[in-house]
């Protein structure tokens, strides 16, 4: 019989005395009758035997396992097994610094949460020999272009135009009467006299039609491979020949294929600001062109136009 045989049946003895001295206890509480103080010592003296037993029977399991295994170990080395003439155990593969780079902490942090400033070290390879840095501009990265054009001159090109009374024509001149001469006599009269007479007077004006446009070349493969190429390419050419339309209706020169805009039309007002001082000056120019616009021809102007720096 092994020592850990006989402290587990000592164990087992004393731990029936145990359960036995605590019924006699419950048993006499029950009864009313006192216990005395020789059970009590005797019942923790058990108490005391029983947890050194558990140690030693702790000790004695532990010292059986390891025994156990070192029994093991030794059948396991007395078995003779069969080695390879060259050894093919797998070598540490050796990682570049880029590939060091790629696993280290802080490019993984910076590129799945975008956090900076985490210091990671790479490991030295003193097979690796550094030349010239391999940048952008060396070898530029793929990129990834969208379809979507900023356009540049966004100017709605139908504020002027819209301003002004248009008719369509296939004549190469547009002829119109101008009142040039406008006299008023009516006045109060008594009876028996004559009415004052008035006169009014026209002068033929001729303007010649001009042809504004542009045309932008483009090949019939971009129309056909590039999707909505066509519908931008047509409002932008519209955009840009209704530009040129407001700028020569404003001030085109009249002279060879220009129309005569309206800052060079012979005949019509114009204001000097200096006349007004301080801060007033321009604005007041403004009030002025409309004070003798509604003064002579009984109109009230309905547009100003103005170059946005002059509006600052």
């Amino acid at each position: 019989m092994s020592k850990l045989t006989e402290l587990n049946q000592e164990l087992h003895a004393l731990r029936e005395t145990q359960f036995g001295a605590i019924k006699e206890m419950k048993d006499t509480f029950e009864g009313g009758s006192e216990i005395s103080v020789e059970k009590k010592q005797a019942i923790e003296d058990r108490n005391i035997e029983i947890e050194k037993l558990n140690e030693k029977v702790n000790e004695l399991n532990a010292l059986e396992v390891q025994e156990a295994r070192l029994e093991d170990a030794l059948v396991k080395g007395k078995e003779v097994k069969s080695m390879p003439i060259h050894n093919d155990e797998p070598k540490e593969v050796r990682k570049s610094l880029g590939g060091q780079f790629m696993d280290s902490n802080a490019y993984k942090s910076f590129m799945d949460n975008g956090q900076k400033n985490i210091n990671s070290e790479l490991k030295w390879n003193p097979q690796v020999e550094l030349k010239t840095t391999l940048t952008e501009s060396g070898y530029p990265p793929a990129v990834t272009r969208s379809d979507l054009v900023v356009p540049t001159a966004t100017l709605d090109p139908l504020q002027i135009p819209d301003l002004i009374d248009t008719i369509t024509t296939d004549n190469y001149q547009y002829k119109y009467l101008e009142e040039t001469t406008f006299t008023n006599n009516a006045t109060a009269t008594a009876e028996g006299s004559a009415l004052g007479e008035n006169a009014l007077a026209f002068t033929e004006r001729t303007e010649n039609i001009r042809k504004i446009g542009a045309f932008l070349p483009v090949t019939e493969e971009l129309l056909a491979d590039v999707s909505a190429v066509q519908g931008y390419l047509d409002s932008r050419l519209q955009t840009m020949v209704r530009l040129a339309v407001s700028d020569q209706m404003v001030g085109g020169s009249g002279s060879g294929a220009n129309l005569t805009g309206i800052l060079n039309k012979s005949g019509i007002n114009t204001f000097d600001f200096s006349s007004f001082s301080g801060n007033l000056k321009r604005i007041g120019q403004v009030y002025e062109a409309i004070t003798e616009i509604q003064k002579d021809s009984f109109l009230t102007p309905d547009a100003i136009i103005m170059h946005p720096s002059d509006w600052y």
